[in-house]
């Protein structure tokens, strides 16, 4: 039982970080900008199909079609902010939630009728192969998943650390008109940190369709796990996105082992509610 359940916390410590990928793209709108996407799973979700046709129909494997994936995500988080976001950054948050459904629902419906419902997922030549660690057996498909959501962690860390327009961002989320006074254009500072985060999206979605059945509402199924994780760890703490997607992964994961699968996704929510009534922050939230 032992190597049983030491299984399950490895792996849900790999899903967990692809879970805490997708929440960090959720999580740095929020920090930043004091907005809350909920179109955030479908901007993961299009680049789930886009890599999915391109491996059926050209054979491109989804980790090469980054190549294509990730300028595209970042085009298309431009243009919904610019056209989209941009008028209602200043509405409350309700107007956020609002609006951005109603794109969530849009995408949806429009996947649903050029790609159809049916479930897909590209089955590459090591979405079934597995490798040996001792008596722990892990998937190379969502081990290459978990190294490159760390890769994007490592990367976004040292952007918002050591560049100028990453202190640029982190001095417009601490204070907005402070940044103004100083001559930062909070306005240009917006639209590049929501196309960062449609960019994050794009990555998770090319990298989790070797292994993850997606259709066209799964977009919901992806946002449910993001919003999750940025209440457990708090709304706009990138550490708490990342440790709120471990912690869903490994509760998923041992929950299938000593209870139903299906139990995951209500200990998941309960855990949440706990955080919500003895820490509404958040782990890591101010």
């Amino acid at each position: 039982m032992f190597t049983v359940t030491l299984n399950a916390v490895i792996t849900g410590l790999i899903y967990g970080s692809i879970w805490g990928i997708i929440a960090l793209g959720f999580t740095l709108v929020f920090g930043v900008m004091n907005f809350v996407n909920f179109a955030h799973g479908s901007f993961v979700l299009l680049p789930s199909y886009l890599s999915f046709i391109l491996f059926v129909s050209w054979g491109i494997d989804p980790y090469i079609s980054l190549i294509l994936i990730i300028p595209l995500s970042f085009i298309l988080g431009l243009f919904v902010y610019k056209y989209l976001g941009d008028r209602i950054i200043d509405e409350p948050h309700s107007v956020h939630i609002i609006v951005t459904l109603g794109l969530c629902f849009f995408i949806e419906n429009a996947i649903l009728l050029l790609a159809g419902g049916d479930i897909r997922s590209a089955v590459t030549s090591y979405t079934s192969s597995t490798f040996k660690i001792e008596s722990i057996i892990i998937s190379y498909s969502r081990f290459w998943a978990s190294l490159v959501s760390w890769l994007c962690v490592v990367l976004l860390f040292i952007f918002l650390k050591y560049t100028d327009f990453g202190v640029m961002i982190r001095a417009a989320a601490d204070n907005k008109e402070g940044a103004k006074i100083v001559g930062i254009f909070v306005d240009r500072v917006y639209l590049i940190a929501f196309g960062l985060s449609t960019l994050i999206a794009g990555i998770a979605g090319a990298i989790i369709i070797p292994f993850y059945l997606i259709s066209p509402f799964s977009g919901m199924d992806l946002l449910t796990k993001a919003f999750c994780a940025v209440v457990i760890g708090g709304l706009g703490s990138i550490p708490g996105a990342i440790i709120g997607g471990l912690i869903i992964g490994v509760v998923e994961c041992v929950a299938g082992v000593f209870f139903k699968a299906s139990l995951g996704n209500a200990l998941t929510f309960f855990i949440m509610i706990l955080v919500l009534i003895f820490k509404p922050n958040g782990l890591f939230g101010e």
